[in-house]
């Protein structure tokens, strides 16, 4: 076929480009490394001509943290990084992995990413998480850590679609000290954490001093550790929405003893317990949490569906709960606070032992329009003054 002097002319002025070293005549890199200030390959990626960094498969956090070192948008290619230390991560930093990454932590006694400036009083802000896939089955079980992603005194960071298996303590954790240096504007969305095995934690996210916060649409799986798939303690103004658990031992507990958990909304998550004869939660609400509202979730199979403790003017409405233990929905007083104020309406309260039940000090509490059926000791079961009960169907 005869070319075109125009279509003959581009290629030879490419060719000639190419011999001289100003164009690579390739195929055009994906998007993400196009974007990247820094490229990290894995020993076995399936290839190294864009990378920044080549790790060498045995102490492959020494490239990471190279590259994480000179900051902005840091890329880590498919295959295997082996790991054994925590990789800090500075302010306004992207770390995101390429789809077929995974990241392998081994030894013991340390979070596999923390903000660099975990242990100070001014903390970091603006970094972003994406697409981590970590497996920290290797590394030995104890109490050293907070989990796989342990971020302290931070401000607008984000945490998306990452996978995050077999943590030696908690999935996600978020802290601060209190005080000036609450934790704010927190996203955590699109991620999947499976068994946290932590002897006293095992926590799939757990939040705390923290105000404004996002964990949305976040998948668990095998969260039987001894805390829960959701954690946010001393925490205010969030949102907890989208989220499934399947055999969790607590599905979300908000609580806090110095600032209680308020202005927070939880709906439509659905949480399966892991035995309906063990004392775990669907949802808590403890410590004084004052104004949440607890909406459209779906419980079944824990010893407690919804459990509201020493706790004030929340509402819980249009909730599904059924199969677990004890009561569907449950009011207490809680270190000799009373649960006062709160709304209870709209709800399906089905097959449990209680459909509704208060016990303790519970004044001034409003039921209404529950649905309650076959549960086996009692639909609705509730003490104290001052009560509106109404229009519940049995």
């Amino acid at each position: 076929m005869k070319l075109s002097l125009p279509t003959a002319l581009v290629i030879a002025v490419l060719a000639i480009l190419a011999a001289l070293g100003t164009v690579t005549v390739s195929s055009a890199p994906e998007p993400a490394i196009r974007s990247a200030t820094q490229v990290v390959c894995a020993f076995d990626a399936n290839e190294t001509k864009h990378c920044s960094f080549v790790a060498d498969g045995v102490d492959d956090d020494i490239q990471i943290q190279n590259a994480l070192n000179v900051g902005g948008h840091i890329l880590l290619s498919e295959g295997t990084f082996n790991i054994s230390t925590t990789l800090d991560i500075s302010s306004n930093t992207t770390l995101e992995m390429l789809e077929g990454g995974q990241i392998v932590s081994s030894g013991s006694g340390y979070s596999v990413f923390q903000n660099a400036d975990y242990a100070g009083s001014v903390g970091n802000t603006d970094i972003k998480l994406v697409g981590v896939n970590v497996d920290d089955s290797a590394q030995l079980v104890d109490a050293a850590g907070r989990g796989i992603i342990d971020f302290a005194h931070v401000e607008r960071v984000r945490i998306e679609n990452s996978r995050l298996l077999n943590s030696h303590t908690t999935g996600i954790s978020v802290w601060s000290g209190g005080g000036a240096n609450r934790n704010s504007n927190i996203s955590i969305t699109d991620n999947y954490i499976e068994n946290p095995r932590g002897v006293d934690n095992g926590a799939g996210i757990s939040l705390g001093v923290t105000d404004f916060y996002v964990i949305a649409d976040n998948l668990f799986k095998d969260i039987i550790g001894g805390s829960a798939a959701i954690g946010p303690d001393e925490s205010t103004h969030g949102t907890i929405t989208g989220n499934t658990g399947d055999t969790v031992r607590d599905g979300i507990v908000l609580e806090g003893t110095s600032t209680p958990p308020t202005d927070t909304l939880v709906a439509n998550n659905n949480f399966e317990g892991n035995d309906p004869s063990q004392a775990g939660w669907g949802i808590a609400l403890r410590e004084g949490a004052t104004r949440n509202v607890v909406v459209g979730n779906t419980i079944r199979n824990f010893g407690t569906g919804i459990r509201l403790m020493g706790v004030d003017e929340n509402l819980v409405e249009g909730n599904y709960v059924s199969s677990v233990g004890l009561s569907g929905i449950l009011l207490m007083d809680e270190g000799g606070s009373p649960s006062t104020g709160n709304i209870i309406t709209g709800n399906f309260s089905i097959d449990n032992d209680y459909g509704i039940r208060a016990i303790g000090t519970a004044d001034v509490n409003t039921y209404t329009d529950n649905y309650l059926a076959r549960n086996s000791t009692a639909n609705l079961s509730v003490v104290g003054v001052d009560n509106i009960i109404n229009s519940n169907r049995e």
